[in-house]
Order: C-alpha cells, then sequence, then structure tokens
C-alpha cells in the first residue's frame, strides 16, 4: 500500500494536487483502493478554532484512527495536513509506515504573496488570517526532509500531479 503526504501551508494547493493525483491514480490503476484523508476534515474539532495541543492531539487521534481503518481495507492513501507542529509530521509520517504504508513525502510551496492570495480568495469557511497564514508559511519552509520532493505550486496542476505520478512510476520501477 502506498501513502502520499502533501503538506505545505494553508491555501497552497494541497487539497487541489491531490484530486488530482488521486483522479490520476485511480486511472492508471483500475480497482485501485483509494482514501484520502484531509486533517482539513478534522481540523474544527472546537468551535472557537484556537487549536489548542489537546485539540491538536485529538485531531491527529481521530487521523490514526481513520488511517488504521484504511489500512485494515487494504487502501492507499493521499494524506494532505496543514501541520502547527513540526513533531507531528514527523509522527504521521512513522504511523502510515508502522502500518505498512511504502510513504512517499511531498513539499508544496509557492511564493508568500501568492499563498495570501489564494487564502484571501477561498471560500470564507476555509480562509485564515493573513498573520496565521504567515506563521504557517514561515513554519513550513523552515522544515526540511531529506525525503520529500519539493513541488512548486506556481506550476499547473497538471503538471504538478504528472510529475508526482512519474516519480511514483519511476519508484516502482526502481529509477533513481
Amino acid at each position: 500500500m502506498k501513502a502520499i503526504s502533501l503538506r505545505g501551508p494553508a491555501g497552497i494547493g494541497k487539497t487541489t494536487i491531490a484530486y488530482a493525483v488521486g483522479r490520476a491514480l485511480l486511472q492508471s490503476c483500475p480497482g485501485e483502493k483509494l482514501g484520502y484523508v484531509s486533517a482539513d476534515m478534522f481540523a474544527h474539532v472546537s468551535f472557537d478554532c484556537q487549536y489548542t495541543d489537546a485539540e491538536i492531539d485529538f485531531k491527529y487521534e481521530l487521523i490514526r484512527r481513520t488511517v488504521v481503518a484504511l489500512a485494515e481495507g487494504g487502501y492507499s492513501i493521499i494524506f494532505d495536513d496543514t501541520f502547527q507542529r513540526p513533531g507531528d509530521y514527523r509522527s504521521m509520517v512513522s504511523f502510515f509506515k508502522r502500518y505498512g504504508y511504502d510513504t512517499r513525502l511531498f513539499f508544496l510551496l509557492a511564493p508568500l504573496e501568492v499563498a495570501l492570495s489564494r487564502n484571501g480568495s477561498r471560500f470564507w469557511k476555509e480562509r485564515i488570517s493573513d498573520a496565521r497564514l504567515r506563521m504557517l508559511y514561515a513554519l513550513h519552509s523552515g522544515i526540511k526532509f531529506a525525503e520529500e520532493t519539493q513541488i512548486d505550486t506556481l506550476q499547473p496542476v497538471e503538471y504538478n500531479s504528472e510529475l508526482i505520478m512519474t516519480l511514483l512510476r519511476d519508484e516502482r520501477r526502481g529509477v533513481a
């Protein structure tokens, strides 16, 4: 089973690319059981959205339970998240591996001005404050993992989804 993890600040294009890659995977592998897990699905564990450590921990517990259920069902996973604490990213990657997932990591990024503009045009329930976006942007820009592939979301979605699909195909064939 494969897990594809997409991370980056809010409004950078994670969900858009996740859907494009998911469609491409299902077309190239008919019959593939594919689950999509977005941390946004679990982001609103409280109405005040203050995101205390306890609320963040609860969110990741819900995500872990979902991943276990998908793993038990033989599903590959596309996961996207705007990690708010650096340790949560490494923890989720370890969790995927512990449940037998061959995990591929992608870091999505565009210039801050682009992220701010995209965030401003999001549906009101998805929009976050510019200050929070700047904080998340700085956090994600400061995290580097050797096994990650950086994706420039200034490129068209089709280009980026094909890039990810090519990397996945090359990995399957053992191409470095």
